[in-house]
Parts: structure tokens; C-alpha cells; sequence
């Protein structure tokens, strides 16, 4: 069963909008997943575990989505490249 989020996305973006968001935000977690060690060692301002998507956020409209990092983010650096590397593979593939 599809998720109301990939409903609404399919209804404002169309289906390969929607399929690239949701391929987005799976490779995210799995980032997460396999830095894990790194955000247990973490604590977010709301004294919980940290995780990834403390640190960026995305912004989708009728010209496209953006991805960026928070400015008070301190996030390691090679797990942002990682990050931007799986948007640019998704949003901006090179031919």
C-alpha cells in the first residue's frame, strides 16, 4: 500500500518526481544506516539519538527540489558528500 506522502508527491510532482523523491529519501536512511556508530555517539538538541535528518532539509516546489544542509549543522563531512553525491545521482545525473 502506498503512503499518503508518495500519493501527494505523485499528485503535485508526477510519477517520476515522486519515484526520484522516494529513491532520495531511501538512499538517505540508508546513509544513516551505514554511518549508525557515528549518530549513536550523537545527541540532537532534543536529547535523542541523533539521526541524519537533523541536519538537512529538502525543498520541493514547481521548479524543482533543492537539497541543503542546516547552517548549525556540524555533520561529518564525508557522510555530506555522501548525501549530495546520492541527490546529484538522482536529480542530476551526468548523461
Amino acid at each position: 500500500m502506498m503512503k499518503k506522502t508518495e500519493d501527494l508527491n505523485k499528485l503535485f510532482y508526477g510519477n517520476d518526481a515522486a519515484e526520484k523523491i522516494n529513491k532520495l529519501k531511501e538512499g538517505l536512511i540508508i546513509i544513516e544506516k551505514e554511518n549508525s556508530e557515528y549518530f549513536e555517539n550523537r545527541v540532537a538538541k532534543n536529547k535523542e539519538k541523533d539521526r541524519l535528518h537533523n541536519h538537512y532539509l529538502t525543498i520541493t516546489n514547481a521548479q524543482g527540489i533543492s537539497f541543503n544542509f542546516i547552517a548549525e549543522s556540524d555533520l561529518d563531512n564525508d557522510i555530506r558528500i555522501s548525501c549530495h553525491k546520492l541527490f546529484n545521482d538522482i536529480f542530476n545525473p551526468i548523461s
